[in-house]
């Protein structure tokens, strides 16, 4: 059987159009959203004392001034031990004689925040691991 210009060009047209789906396929899985990364940045002097821990949320970039990350908690440790939420978070850059960073979990004072605690809900009350709200 012989075909005519016509449908040679006409299959011609069509065979990349049906054959170009094939390069449109990603060969790999999306990934799936990641929870937010959370790291422990600890400062100390050049004793080895520690000055300050903060808790990050997101990921620890050194900079010229020094480290910057955005801060959800920060303990201190002199004059006297105090603890300090931002349930919001605040930008903070470090400079301190040593800093180190780890990764660490979310606080756990964030999850009842952010209702990530099994069995907790915004309207429900919260489980005996979170302190109540206070009105």
């Amino acid at each position: 059987m012989k075909l005519s210009r016509i449908h040679l060009l006409a299959a011609g047209c069509c065979l990349p159009v049906l054959l170009g789906g094939c390069y449109t396929v990603n060969p790999t899985p999306p990934k799936a959203p990641r929870a937010q990364d959370y790291y422990r940045v600890v400062t100390s002097d050049f004793e080895g004392k520690r000055i300050a821990e903060y808790i990050s949320e997101g990921p620890v970039k050194i900079t010229d001034d020094g480290f910057t990350f955005w801060a959800v908690q920060r303990a201190i440790f002199e004059p006297k031990a105090m603890e300090f939420h931002y349930p919001l978070g605040r930008q903070v850059t470090v400079a301190a004689s040593n800093t180190v960073s780890v990764p660490a979990h979310k606080p756990q004072w964030l999850e009842c925040l952010d209702g990530d605690v099994p069995g907790t809900d915004a309207q429900a009350a919260p489980k005996k691991d979170c302190p109540k709200p206070r009105e």
